[in-house]
């Protein structure tokens, strides 16, 4: 640069000839020049610009057109507005001095932020006057920018911390003072006032739970410590209740650039609810191994006596009693597969209620007569109280005799013999009370709620010899609650018996019907064609034999194909089908007899072990009068034939 001010032709410029310079302008230009350190002149009226070597990299693209030109009015043009205040200021007199300025300058052909450290001292000619303005500085503009990136990273950092799922906390110094908790730890601990605090004074509960040894150890040691599923005592409030939580979380040493350690970095997560998520699966997981355990033990039970029982018939000994037994073994397993079909219906949301007016009372002998066997065989007495005036819901008269024979069958299961189940109906508060008493076993109290639980038995050693698959509580809740009904169980402990409520609204007088009339008693009988189809020969078989004894005259067809052959030829009054057969299924055999006119006065029974509702539609839309459930009850299906002419629907 000082080549370059030789050189300069200084004649077009405001100073004019150097050798003319005044003494103090070649003083400090010598100076300036010496100097490796950035130095600049702005001189005279128009501020002529001058500056040394170690200022070209602060102009950029301005060098070495900067040298000899006004400062303000064209070297620094874009920052006129920014600087001529201080320009101003040392012109009258005055030094400046600036440990950070920031400022945008056109270095490089585009606008920049910059930054400097400098002194602008006004410099004096001969008679004293400020002449000039001479300047030193240092560009702080990359410290200044990676400060700036730092501070945002650290900003982003903070807000991350902030906003992480974990539970984050920084403590600071040998007491752990509290320097930062982000939100999911307030949201755990209430910490939100702890910053600030030593860890010991803002959180007392940990106090001899070795947690804050731990932290001393961390702090001594520079060793960091993991936790796993360890448990925390903490109240959330100072007058607040003790919980436990279970907390993974790590406590890691901050050390500064000396490796000193100076505070501890703490993340963690709560595990309490996946850790009882994780017991809500294996707690199901045992309860599904002890069910189908369950399952198969109550399957083969009616299967022991019925097999004994055949072995009797074979030899001759048939008799009453030996046929009661196996009706009541037969039942046995209809319950079962019943309460498993419904558990399915509910779980998949397909049941579907039949509501009208009903009588409670209606509901309750129902109930009675189809648990009187049971109670009668566990040597109980069932003991009825019904209100003194008729109690009407909106309701199910099916499932709700489901419901109350659910919990009478219960009674009776946990009561020894001898003990009395009450069952008891009556109008409270607009409500319809119903209530199963029993003077049994009893429930703890810790259990009341779980026994409506679906597969839900208590202690299995208390009940060895009881039979169930621990659905019944599980599916008289489900309809209950269908109906817009409660039921709850109360107890008052082991040994001491239990009673289940079941509340529902009382149907308002103005919505029973007057008219209700008994249903019509089939007449007995009368002797038809019938045609029975199923791919399961013993089941084809023993039917044909029931209904050919009865006086009926029977055919039978194992597939689709001879089901509909069959009908061809005999034209059957009556037609029994399954379902599931090979070649045509029954859905097709019923289709295709609809199409000839000799079955305009047939009825087509679909009996299937298909019961679901989507399974009755099916069987509607091929054109079935009736959709029959195996085992199909003797007495239904008798019915079902006599019930043939009267049900026909012209087609």
């Amino acid at each position: 640069m000082g080549a370059r001010i030789r050189a300069h032709d200084w004649l077009g410029t405001p100073l004019g000839d150097p050798q003319r310079w005044p003494h103090a302008l070649k003083t400090l230009a010598s100076l300036m020049l010496a100097s490796k350190q950035p130095m600049f002149m702005a001189w005279g009226p128009d501020q002529t610009w001058l500056y040394n070597d170690a200022f070209v990299p602060i102009l950029g693209a301005k060098h070495p057109g900067a040298l000899g030109r006004p400062a303000l009015a064209e070297v620094w043009s874009e920052a006129r507005e920014v600087l001529e205040p201080l320009f101003t200021r040392v012109f009258a007199g005055e030094p400046v001095h600036m440990d950070d300025f920031g400022l945008m300058l056109d270095r490089n052909g585009r606008l920049e932020e910059a930054h400097f450290a400098f002194s602008y001292t006004p410099v004096r000619d001969e008679s004293g006057a400020v002449a000039g303005l001479f300047g030193a500085c240092i560009e702080t503009t990359d410290r200044i920018l990676a400060s700036r990136r730092e501070m945002a990273l650290v900003e982003r950092q903070r807000r991350m911390f902030e906003q992480a799922p974990g539970f984050v906390c920084m403590l600071g110094g040998p007491e752990h003072v509290f320097e930062f908790v982000n939100i999911a730890h307030q949201q755990l601990f209430n910490s939100a006032s702890w910053v600030g605090k030593p860890a010991r004074a803002a959180f007392p509960d940990l106090e001899g739970q070795g947690y804050f040894e731990r932290l001393d150890d961390v702090y001594a040691t520079g060793k960091r410590y993991v936790a796993e599923a360890a448990p925390v005592r903490f109240r959330r409030a100072s007058d607040g209740v003790v919980e436990e939580r279970l907390l993974s979380f790590i406590y890691e040493p901050v050390v500064d650039a000396d490796g000193k350690v100076t505070g501890i970095f703490c993340e963690g997560f709560d595990l309490t609810e996946a850790a009882r998520a994780q017991q809500k699966l294996r707690e199901a997981d045992r309860r599904k191994d002890e069910f189908l355990a369950t399952l198969a033990h109550e399957l083969r039970n009616p299967l022991a006596p019925l097999r004994n029982a055949l072995h009797l018939v074979r030899h001759g000994a048939a008799s009453d009693a030996l046929h009661g037994m196996m009706e009541r073994q037969v039942d046995q397993m209809v319950h079962l597969v019943d309460d498993l079909l419904d558990v399915a219906r509910i779980t998949q949301g397909k049941i579907a209620l039949r509501l009208e007016p009903v009588d409670v009372a209606r509901v309750v002998r129902s109930a009675v007569e189809t648990t009187a066997p049971t109670a009668k065989q566990a040597g109980c007495e069932v003991v009825v109280t019904l209100p003194r005036s008729p109690v009407h819901v909106l309701g199910d008269p099916v499932r709700l005799t489901q419901v109350l024979s659910n919990l009478v069958n219960n009674a009776v299961k946990f009561s020894e013999r001898g003990q009395i189940v009450r069952l008891t109906a009556l109008e409270a508060g607009g409500e319809a009370v119903l209530s199963v008493a029993d003077q049994g076993m009893g429930i703890p109290a810790d259990k009341l709620e779980e026994v409506f639980e679906m597969f839900s038995q208590l202690d299995r050693s208390l009940e060895r010899s009881k039979s169930g698959l621990g659905l019944g509580l599980a599916l008289a809740r489900q309809i209950v609650t269908m109906h817009g009904g409660t039921i709850r169980a109360r107890s008052a402990g082991p040994g001491l018996g239990s009673e289940f409520i079941v509340r529902m609204p009382v149907l308002a007088a103005s919505a029973i019907s007057r008219n209700e009339q008994p249903a019509a008693i089939p007449s007995p009988a009368a002797r038809r064609r019938i045609l029975i189809a199923d791919d399961n020969h013993d089941a084809a078989d023993s039917m044909a034999m029931l209904l050919g004894a009865a006086g009926h005259h029977v055919e039978v067809a194992y597939n689709g194909l001879d089901a509909r052959e069959t009908a061809s030829r005999m034209q059957p009054e009556v037609m029994l089908l399954d379902i599931g057969m090979p070649g045509m299924n029954g859905y097709d055999v019923a289709r295709a007899a609809r199409a000839e006119p000799w079955s305009h006065d047939t009825v087509i029974i679909a009996l299937t072990g298909w019961g679901q509702d989507a399974d009755r539609t099916r069987s509607k839309d091929a054109g079935i009068d009736m959709h029959l459930v195996k085992p199909v009850e003797m007495e239904k299906l008798e019915a079902a034939v006599a019930r043939a002419r009267e049900t026909a629907t012209p087609r």
